[in-house]
């Protein structure tokens, strides 16, 4: 009976430490809310508890912790494909999706004032929530501080503002028809009016920075806004609540 049961034992031994080195790889210990990535390609998005956002400092954090690039190949997405991008102020994340299958999540940092609310108007530090597209893309090298590596600019002010500053009496109907005229063309809106200018996504993220530490912006990573910028195009589509 015992020479049975050993080969049994034996088996169960070897499928529970293939088990350990799977998950050792495929889920770094420091990834929480993960995402299960197949490396055959498929993904399956299982909710565990969620990872918090530091209460003071900007901690960088990706989930899961592989390649964008790497991800992209085993699912077998093409370049250029219906990629757009998803950020929760709320949890501090920045969602990479293809339709809307979240690829990989990345912490990021909003204006220093956005627990305010919403933005209003120029140099309010917060980060405006809505629907953008990216209307432009920079690389800088060698990187600039608080902007790091690459910038992407965002189509704010938006319709949504626009209405908001002309009720406010913050704008003039001419300005407003000017920046609706610009959104309805997928161009560039208007930087110089009184609802603020240059929202965009860019790096220069560091450990020492607080939770947010934007003048309104998205902030990430170099290593991390560089992987997304690959990928993103000019009118990409990306929302922000």
């Amino acid at each position: 009976m015992l020479k049975r049961l050993i080969p049994i034992t034996g088996f169960f031994i070897v499928i529970a430490f293939l088990t350990i080195l799977a998950a050792q790889h495929l889920m770094p210990n420091r990834i929480t809310n993960a995402l299960i990535y197949n490396i055959a390609g498929a993904a399956t998005d299982q909710r565990y508890e969620s990872s918090k956002p530091s209460d003071t400092h900007h901690i960088r954090s990706v989930n899961p912790d592989i390649s964008l690039e790497e991800i992209i190949r085993h699912r077998g997405i093409k370049p250029g494909d219906d990629f757009n991008v998803h950020v929760d102020l709320a949890s501090r994340t920045l969602q990479f999706r293809h339709g809307s299958d979240t690829l990989k999540e990345y912490r990021i940092a909003g204006g220093s004032k956005t627990g305010l609310g919403d933005k209003e108007k120029e140099g309010d530090y917060r980060t405006p929530r809505g629907e953008f597209f990216v209307c432009s893309k920079e690389v800088y090298n060698p990187s600039k501080i608080y902007l790091g590596s690459r910038w992407m600019l965002l189509s704010y002010p938006g319709i949504e503002a626009a209405e908001r500053g002309l009720e406010s009496k913050l704008i003039d109907e001419k300005t407003f028809n000017r920046i609706k005229s610009s959104i309805g063309a997928k161009k560039t809106p208007p930087q110089d009016t009184p609802l603020g200018s240059a929202v965009g996504i860019h790096g220069g993220a560091q450990p020492k920075y607080p939770r947010d530490w934007t003048a309104g912006c998205i902030g990430m990573y170099d290593q991390d806004v560089e992987e997304i910028f690959k990928c993103i195009k000019v009118g990409t589509k990306v929302v922000i609540e």
